[in-house]
């Protein structure tokens, strides 16, 4: 009896004291997906390599996280989003470094541990408000446009400007996202550093003495089958050489951008667009890219196709970020297959083939792999993996 006087007072004690509790939700997540990939026509030289291998994050990166929310008020949360990557097939891939490719830091994704999208913020009924590194808005439209959702060897970021200039994330980001209103919402973002280097000027080029910033700014429509909108983003005092001032030297060139974008759901096949062009201070011209994706389901699979060009008729040489030869048109084809095991569990496979101008330089690449090619040489690459995500 005494046994059974003290359950009870212990559950009467946890019920009185459960609505001191905050109501929230923390979960873990994440993804580990695993290919065997086939690359050409990689390399900066005269003459390009192949190699096949086992990647991390083929149609997506490779990643683990923490997310969740903490109700503060009847309609105002607290919500917080953390994630990182890691390298699923190991970081000893001698093509990552011989091939022109990157490891992101050695987390094979975001750039560092916790720095692939990482943010704090408050939502309420007027929106959301949050700061940290984060995936820009006009990356996060194109992917959503890809039918190869920025991943395989079809990703449309092998000839994105968003990649060119490494703009798909951006640090020490504070950003608003508008309520849907009648299925339109909208975003202001600002970054006070949005590139590695941090608030502190970086040395080179010997000038460049401003801070760099950016700012942007969407509207969006969001219907049973119709998804488009259109963004606008401009980063200043850029300090890549090509941007400086050509009679001081001084860091003061923006580059400044729009995206236009939508996509309709017809039952059955989804049809696709995206276009990105961008305009740069003392520099004449503009660059551009496009992307053209349909997706036909199929029961349990997806035929996954889509068209991607770039071009650029800049007044120079090596304007984007990855040093890649910027002049004249470059083209992709790309054609996918993805197989769903479970809700969580996916094959996939894709064929991807990029045709360069005599002055551009792009290589086949994949959600987590970014390969220079050789000025005027083709580049293909074939992905066959397993992703699950958790």
């Amino acid at each position: 009896m005494n046994h059974r006087k003290t359950w009870i007072a212990l559950a009467v004690g946890c019920a009185c004291s459960a609505p001191a509790l905050a109501a929230g939700s923390v979960q873990l997540y994440g993804t580990i997906d695993l290919g065997v990939t086939h690359f050409s026509g990689i390399g900066s030289g005269a003459t390009t390599v192949s190699s096949t291998g086992l990647s991390s994050g083929v149609q997506s990166p490779s990643v683990i996280g923490i997310k969740g929310y903490e109700m503060l008020a009847p309609k105002l949360a607290a919500v917080f989003h953390m994630e990182t990557g890691y390298c699923a097939a190991g970081t000893s891939q001698d093509l990552k470094t011989s091939g022109g490719a990157s490891l992101s830091g050695g987390y094979c994704a975001g750039g560092g541990f916790m720095q692939s999208d990482t943010w704090v913020g408050l939502k309420g009924r007027l929106g959301m408000i949050a700061g940290g590194r984060s995936y820009a808005a006009m990356y996060r439209n194109e992917k959503a446009m890809d039918p190869f959702g920025a991943g395989t060897t079809g990703s449309v970021e092998n000839l994105s400007l968003i990649n060119q200039y490494q703009l798909a994330r951006a640090n020490q980001v504070l950003a608003y996202v508008t309520p849907a209103i009648d299925g339109f919402s909208g975003s202001l973002s600002y970054s006070f550093a949005p590139g590695a280097g941090g608030t502190v000027p970086q040395a080179t080029p010997a000038n460049a003495t401003k801070v760099s910033r950016s700012q942007g700014i969407q509207v969006r429509y969001t219907g049973p089958r119709l998804v488009a909108g259109v963004a606008y983003a401009q980063v200043t005092n850029v300090r890549v050489l090509a941007f400086l001032n050509p009679q001081s030297g001084v860091n003061d060139g923006s580059l400044k951008g729009w995206q236009a974008y939508g996509a309709y759901d017809f039952g059955v096949a989804r049809l696709s667009a995206s276009y990105v062009q961008s305009a740069a201070d003392y520099n004449s011209g503009h660059a551009s890219s496009m992307l053209l994706g349909l997706k036909v389901p199929l029961g349990r699979s997806a035929l996954l196709l889509s068209f991607n060009e770039a071009k650029t008729d800049y007044g120079m040489r090596n304007v984007n970020l990855i040093g890649v030869p910027l002049y004249g048109n470059a083209r992709q084809y790309a054609v996918g297959w993805t197989y769903a095991l479970s809700k969580r569990t996916n094959l996939y496979a894709s064929y991807a083939r990029i045709s360069n101008d005599a002055h551009t330089a792009f290589a086949v690449g994949s959600a987590t792999d970014f390969f220079v090619g050789s000025p005027g040489q083709g580049s293909s690459g074939t992905a066959v993996g397993l992703r699950h995500e958790f």
